[in-house]
């Protein structure tokens, strides 16, 4: 039990630092040394746990994913509003845990790996649903990338420490702007 809790304590350490360095230096600029300088520790506790900062990397972005892998629905029914406001606030919710990381790693400095991935997670999802019926084209595809891109921007965005939207009020935005419309979405702000 204390090694485990000992466990624990020490990759939360060694990922806010990295967290932290990043705020200043691009991730490909920062050492194994910076990381455990920063979080205090000896490159042999970095070593126990990681292969190297880009095992670090993953396994932070692998984290924040599986979650949201967890709680999407196997059967997502888009004509019930309700279920989708639960479905999305649900999942800012989650975001709002990893709100750090999520900067972080959607962040300039480190480069477009979690943003790459992120984007292939939500447009799988966008075209596995089986309540969605259409053809995957040039057109769907296109729609489905700018919906991606809307949803990371507004996960950015939520995760930011002055956001003063609620996770429920952001849910309406975002239902709003998806089964309205952009631009009624801005008349009903």
């Amino acid at each position: 039990m204390e090694y485990t809790k000992k466990t624990e304590t020490t990759r939360k350490k060694i990922k806010s630092a990295l967290i932290s360095l990043m705020a200043d230096k691009r991730f490909d600029q920062i050492t194994i040394n910076d990381i455990v300088n920063q979080a205090e520790l000896n490159r042999s506790s970095f070593y126990r746990y990681y292969e190297d900062k880009y095992n670090l990397i993953d396994e932070m972005e692998d984290e924040i994913l599986s979650g949201m892998k967890g709680k999407r629905p196997a059967d997502f029914n888009y004509d019930d509003t309700d279920f989708i406001r639960e479905n999305v606030i649900e999942h800012l919710n989650h975001l709002k845990i990893y709100a750090k990381e999520i900067n972080c790693l959607l962040s300039d400095n480190a480069g477009s790996g979690f943003s790459e991935k992120l984007k292939k997670e939500l447009n799988q999802s966008f075209f596995s649903n089986r309540h969605l019926e259409v053809e995957k084209n040039e057109k769907t595809s296109l729609l489905g990338l700018y919906s991606v891109d809307i949803l990371i921007q507004t996960f950015k965005s939520f995760t930011q420490e002055d956001n003063k939207l609620s996770a429920e009020e952001l849910a309406d935005l975002v239902i709003d702007v998806f089964l309205n419309g952009f631009f009624t979405a801005i008349n009903n702000s």
